[in-house]
């Protein structure tokens, strides 16, 4: 509707009186019946009925699986119809024109299932069928502007006779008659049945589309996901998504449904034709969607994505009953990628005065060359950034983030409450630079070693036979500190719900990792590239350190060393002396890392507001 809206303004500005929409519609009209009754409408009714009319017929088509939404859409069109016509009470009827049928513009069908056949099996455009077919597009495209019931009624009987008839010409050229019955026994003007399929070429005669706009269904197929409701489909369909190639890029760990439909929506469309849906933010960095961002910046053009960040305030939520992260992305088919813009908006409408950032491929390959991670920026992010990127290497090229090796569910008959067993910690328990001796949440548990080494062999299950980087694996967005980690000497078992880092070779730099790991710097990178409250050890991975410089790490390390020394004493928790000495540690260790990575004042007044050394100050620091 918000489509047939705005090509009506566009009409009404490229040509104000009709004159040359009338000439056009006029022009291959030869029954002067049909040309009278054109010529009349564009007499007697408000300029943008005829634009409508014209448009609904030839212009717009729509599909959804529930019957009831594609009732709707036609309930709307007739609206939008009436309100432009004039009445004339001296006229039979008051001068109203019958509204056109519109069971064939807006059909009931699973967009996502298409006829996997031969394309002469599937299309029937071969042939002696050609003729048929041609009858059966015409007789439909009469249907619409059909007035009286009887004439409805035949024309619905011919549409049935002539589709009989396809049947079986199709069985006498030994066509696959389980895929063209399918098709022929498509029934447009059956009432509250969906297709089980969408062939837009059979059901609507258009090959390819020039615009697909939707708001496809977010959530895992078969799959509950913290829901009152999940989105549930037959074995069948879910192996065709799971197995289709064309979806292949799209269900990468659990199906989620907007991923088909946009891997659907690209398919339908034209070469250079514009792509615009409303569908979950995790698109632009979650790891599910990586093969899919891939293979749109590789093979498609983005050309701007809006961003609504999930909030907690319904009103401030572009759905309100909704609380998850949205975006508006437009994209144009088969063209080679340029720069685009994406902005951030507080309202739940597009705020056109906020600021655009522009990215392009190489800025997303230099910030994640891996999994294609759109970050979410200002420009004056996209500059430091830049920056800080360039001058260290990503973590995962000397070590790697796991998630930890004992997983809470599936292990449960290894853990117990009795501490004669071996230690085990939860995220809970991890703060910045400490291990705390009671649990801010749930309680401490202990795993059965010895059972639990006895079924795993895996290079992980060794992995607690070395010291470690770990840290807590999820924290909420609006946390201070989103990066939360200490180191945890051998021995020490890890639960999921905790992340680590082991190293390639030797520890070395652990002490110096970790410091950098917990810097005001690294925190503000994280926090610009995650998009909802996992640490991901992906993204971890993805982070850059620099270790260039031999004094500063070492000055680093040597801090990381007393802050951990002070961490460990007993009392440390309830010691405001201890706690106040590790937070001047912690502000030299900052102070240090933007030293490391060259960051100017300017740089460092971007990350930390409220830093409070004078230019002149940061500029004399010295270790």
């Amino acid at each position: 509707m918000g489509l047939l809206h705005k090509l009506v303004h566009i009409l009404s500005k490229l040509d104000p009186n009709n004159n040359k929409w009338k000439a056009e519609q006029l022009k291959n009209i030869t029954d002067p019946v049909i040309r009278q009754e054109m010529e009349d409408i564009f007499k007697e009714n408000n300029l943008d009925y005829s634009r409508k009319l014209y448009l609904i017929q030839n212009c717009i088509y729509g599909v959804d699986i529930q019957p009831m939404a594609t009732q709707i859409s036609r309930l709307r069109f007739f609206i939008s119809l009436i309100v432009d016509e004039k009445v004339d009470k001296t006229k039979d009827n008051f001068g109203i024109y019958a509204l056109p049928n519109l069971e064939t513009k807006f059909v009931a069908a699973n967009t996502l299932i298409s006829l996997e056949a031969k394309e002469q099996e599937c299309s029937l455009f071969v042939g002696a069928l050609d003729g048929l077919k041609v009858e059966l597009s015409e007789c439909r495209k009469q249907y619409f502007n059909a007035r009286r019931r009887e004439q409805k009624k035949e024309l619905r009987e011919k549409d049935k006779e002539l589709r009989d008839k396809i049947i079986e010409q199709a069985k006498e050229m030994r066509f696959d008659i389980e895929k063209t019955t399918q098709l022929v026994s498509w029934n447009p003007y059956a009432k509250d049945i969906a297709s089980k399929w969408f062939d837009p070429k059979w059901m609507f005669n258009v090959e390819e589309f020039d615009i697909v706009i939707g708001n496809p269904p977010y959530g895992l197929i078969n799959k509950r996901q913290n829901k009152a409701e999940t989105i549930v489909v037959n074995e069948e369909d879910y192996d065709f998504y799971k197995n289709s190639d064309k979806y292949s890029s799209a269900t990468t760990g659990g199906i989620n449904v907007f991923r088909l439909f946009i891997v659907r929506s690209l398919e339908l469309l034209k070469t250079n034709g514009s792509f615009c849906e409303i569908f979950p933010l995790a698109f632009v960095a979650d790891l599910s969607a990586k093969k899919l961002r891939e293979n749109i910046l590789k093979n498609h053009c983005i050309t701007s994505i809006e961003a609504f960040p999930e909030r907690d305030n319904e009103a401030k939520r572009v759905f309100k009953s909704a609380k998850i992260s949205a975006c508006i992305t437009n994209i144009q088919k088969g063209v080679p990628q340029k720069e685009f813009f994406i902005r951030m908006n507080e309202e739940p409408y597009v705020e056109y005065d906020k600021e655009k950032v522009c990215l392009d491929y190489k800025k997303i390959q230099l910030f994640d060359s891996v999994y294609y991670t759109i970050p979410l920026l200002s420009n004056e992010d996209i500059t430091l950034l830049s920056k800080v990127f360039s001058k260290g290497c990503k973590l995962e090229t000397f070590a790697h983030c796991y998630t930890g090796e004992i997983d809470l569910s599936l292990n449960a008959d290894l853990l117990s409450f009795d501490s004669k067993y071996c230690e085990m910690i939860k995220g809970a328990i991890i703060d910045r630079y400490i291990k705390r001796k009671k649990m801010s949440q749930g309680e401490i548990m202990y795993l059965k070693e010895s059972e639990y080494l006895k079924n795993n062999t895996s290079k992980k299950s060794r992995h607690h036979c070395s010291k470690r980087i770990v840290m807590q694996g999820i924290t909420g967005v609006n946390e201070k500190h989103r990066l939360k980690m200490t180191i945890i000497p051998e021995g020490i078992y890890c639960a999921n719900s905790v992340n680590y880092i082991v190293f390639d070779d030797t520890d070395e730099n652990m002490y110096s990792i970790l410091g950098i790991l917990n810097s005001k710097l690294l925190d503000y990178i994280f926090k610009k590239f995650s998009t909802n409250s996992n640490v991901n050890g992906y993204e971890v991975d993805a982070l850059p350190i620099c270790i260039s410089n031999e004094n500063i790490k070492n000055s680093i390390a040597e801090k990381v060393v007393s802050i951990l020394d002070l961490t460990k004493t007993d009392n440390y928790e309830d010691s405001k002396q201890r706690q106040r000495a590790v937070q001047e540690y912690e502000s030299q260790i900052d102070i240090m890392v933007y030293k490391l990575y060259e960051l100017t004042y300017g740089e460092v007044k971007t990350i930390d507001s409220d830093f409070s050394m004078s230019e002149e100050e940061y500029n004399q620091f010295n270790l």
